[in-house]
């Protein structure tokens, strides 16, 4: 990747302004923050993949049936990845970092940020009378997909929706053994849809918020559907625990 090619294309997309976020009333957030980060606002489902080793895969949409925009997450991932390489001289080994990638459909255009945040001091691990620097906290990697929605008879822009995706990993690195399994992101995207999308389309979806806990390497999971009243607050719904698709 040729950096400064991307830094002048960064300077030529035009963003969203400042916006006064509404998950926090009167809290002023950055552009930065609004074009990395999907608006509380229009996330209504929540499910989490427990991996191996504490990672951890936290998927966030509006509807459900915008699973079919990160159907194909192997590849997705995969372009993260290689992207994400051209960073590696600048990042030092004991450091946390936080990687953004932002996609919207129908558009050329790839939005990439990294964060990097020193330890809480200088942590070590002594074993067999031997010191070794140690790094207790995660690394992130997001994924933000942005679907235009444009209104039906005008065909005006209205606001992009999102989809995202956030990898809570012990190491940024370790993107590289999930998706030496091939197609397992993708298996987790197809069983999380399975799950939760309805035999038959319900224009009133968004109406049925659900939260899932799903354990792949176990024998648990949990899904939550919640019911919205009439203030357009989620009360509790019918949980279930049920065996998704298990792996060895």
């Amino acid at each position: 990747m040729n950096l400064k090619t991307l830094a002048a294309a960064l300077l030529a997309i035009s963003i969203a302004g400042t916006v006064y976020g509404k998950e926090n009333a009167g809290t002023r957030h950055s552009r930065t923050h609004k074009t990395f980060n999907a608006d509380e606002d229009d996330i209504n489902n929540v499910h989490i993949v427990y991996l191996k080793n504490n990672n951890k895969v936290i998927i966030e949409m509006a509807d459900v049936t915008d699973y079919e925009m990160i159907g194909n997450l192997d590849s997705l991932m995969g372009r993260m990845r290689e992207d994400i390489r051209s960073f590696k001289d600048s990042l030092g080994e004991l450091e946390n970092v936080r990687f953004d990638y932002v996609l919207t459909k129908e558009s050329d255009n790839t939005l990439i940020r990294f964060k990097k945040y020193s330890p809480d001091g200088h942590i070590f691990i002594k074993k067999n009378g031997d010191l070794a620097h140690l790094k207790l906290e995660q690394d992130t990697l997001r994924l933000l997909m942005k679907k235009p929605l444009v209104e039906r008879d005008s065909h005006m822009h209205l606001y992009d929706y999102p989809v995202q995706v956030t990898f809570v990993l012990n190491n940024y690195t370790d993107i590289d053994e999930l998706l030496k399994e091939k197609g397992m992101l993708n298996e987790f995207v197809a069983t999380l849809a399975k799950a939760t999308l309805p035999k038959k389309y319900d224009p009133k979806i968004k109406d049925h918020p659900t939260s899932i806990e799903y354990h792949p390497y176990s024998q648990y999971t949990k899904i939550v559907r919640n019911e919205v009243t009439a203030a357009d607050e989620p009360k509790a719904g019918c949980s279930e625990v049920k065996r998704l698709n298990h792996r060895p």
